[in-house]
């Protein structure tokens, strides 16, 4: 089953081009969008097997949407994109990630390879069901 992925990022240009890199991946994305409230909703209703989320949005910040999304529910793991090499904001991000560990992945976005490959491996959901980002990479 093709991995199903939703994208939250305030910059048009870089969800377009990260949506066609994916898609060409064969990974599919859900949605991109730049709003972040549109964002929890479709996490929540949707389901995507990961979320690609930016650390820094307008008016709010990637860690307050990831706390947002932790309490309406939303388990999957989530690669938190960022162009910060500033220590304070992967370790508030990891702070906020849940309680499982494996939950999030902080990278710079030209570390994204890396991440996928931290995400696959610490992949954790308390049974034996195979990292849907297994059958993707």
């Amino acid at each position: 089953m093709k991995m199903r992925v939703l994208l939250i990022d305030d910059h048009a240009l870089f969800r377009i081009g990260l949506s066609e890199l994916l898609e060409r991946r064969g990974i599919g994305v859900l949605a991109a969008v730049g709003d972040c409230d549109e964002g929890v909703r479709l996490a929540t209703a949707e389901s995507p097997d990961v979320i690609l989320l930016d650390m820094r949005l307008p008016g709010t910040n990637g860690i307050a949407v990831l706390e947002r999304l932790r309490v309406a529910g939303a388990a999957m793991p989530i690669v938190m994109l960022t162009t910060s090499t500033d220590e304070r904001d992967v370790i508030a991000a990891l702070q906020g990630a849940g309680k499982q560990p494996g939950d999030v992945a902080v990278v710079t976005c030209n570390q994204f390879g890396e991440g996928w490959d931290a995400m696959k491996a610490g992949w954790h959901t308390g049974s034996n069901k195979q990292s849907p980002i297994d059958d993707a990479i």
